[in-house]
């Protein structure tokens, strides 16, 4: 047996057994603890009751960096064992083009009605972005994104950024743009 197929195994054992436990606080440190892939991998092999079982123990965070992480199926199977309320909470958590992937693979009805219950503001978010077929550019894109001005201090620039970050997925440009908003450059 190669040493990543016993890792697999060790996980979902692991992860089962804190389910049926109920260790809530041991299920979260594990995952936190863990890559959240490792977690997600090790959840697919969960029956539909243990994986219900751990939506009702973990935190909105916990799920939402599993299910950011989990393939189509998994995250399928994670919306059937979250009530309506319970999803918008873990979207709460979550980047806007994960949410718009979970949202993609609900059924009209309930795609709907999430959406409806969204905010103003997310829901207009999130209909653009469902607007976008899942294999191009824009069904890929997000619109969490970093902009400064380049008439700011480095210091100040510094500050927007630490204060912009953690609302957003992944930085990875920067895009400095000048007062009326036009883009004049980046920053990797």
């Amino acid at each position: 047996m190669s040493e990543e197929i016993l890792k697999e195994n060790m996980n979902e054992e692991r992860l089962r057994h804190m389910i049926e436990a109920g260790e809530a606080a041991g299920l979260s440190e594990y995952i936190k603890e863990n890559n959240p892939i490792d977690v997600a991998q090790a959840a697919e092999y969960l029956d539909d009751e243990e994986l219900w079982k751990m939506c009702s123990i973990l935190s909105s965070e916990d799920i939402a960096s599993v299910l950011e992480q989990a393939d189509d199926d998994l995250r399928v199977r994670f919306t059937y064992a979250l009530s309506n309320n319970e999803l918008l909470e873990i979207f709460s958590c979550m980047a806007q083009d994960d949410i718009v992937d979970i949202i993609g693979d609900l059924t009209i009805g309930r795609r709907k009605t999430i959406v409806n219950l969204m905010t103003d503001k997310d829901r207009t978010e999130i209909t653009n972005l469902l607007e976008y077929p899942a294999d191009t550019a824009g069904g890929i894109m997000t619109t969490a994104y970093i902009a400064i001005r380049e008439d700011l201090k480095v210091i100040e620039g510094l500050e927007k950024i630490r204060e912009i970050g953690p609302k957003i997925e992944v930085i990875e440009t920067i895009f400095v743009v000048n007062a009326r908003g036009q883009l004049i450059g980046t920053a990797d």
